[in-house]
């Protein structure tokens, strides 16, 4: 098994360049990987190719992650467009802001307080 970890770490980190993946998160997937092959040392003799199961893993775990949004705090919102941005970008996020007013507005008033008193206020559900 230890003879192999050298070659299976390659095909990984191939695998990721290939798909534009960044250095920490592919040494994230190789020691997932890696890891997960080392649960099943007893039973990898009986796979016919141990690097076609490292691929697929590791494709898998691509996949896994681009699926994970990108999500950005409520707090940290107002960051995102700055002095330095471009006016455009300025434009984009105050008509973002507009659009957000409006619908806050159109919701019903316990819909609209309770959104209010968590988002702004900072409250937990159980203080509501």
């Amino acid at each position: 098994f230890v003879e192999q970890v050298g070659r299976w770490r390659k095909i990984v980190k191939s695998l990721c360049q290939r798909h534009a993946i960044d250095e920490m998160t592919t040494d994230d997937i190789s020691q997932d990987v890696l890891l997960k092959l080392w649960n099943m040392r007893d039973e990898i003799d009986t796979y016919h190719s141990v690097e076609a199961l490292v691929k697929v893993m590791c494709r898998r775990m691509i996949i896994d992650v681009y699926r994970v949004p990108i999500t950005v705090d409520v707090d940290d919102a107002g960051d995102l467009v700055t002095e330095q941005s471009s006016p455009s970008q300025q434009m984009e996020y105050c008509e973002f802001e507009q659009w957000v007013k409006e619908k806050m507005k159109a919701l019903p008033s316990t819909q609209y307080s309770v959104l209010y008193l968590r988002q702004v206020e900072g409250m937990e559900n159980y203080g509501i």
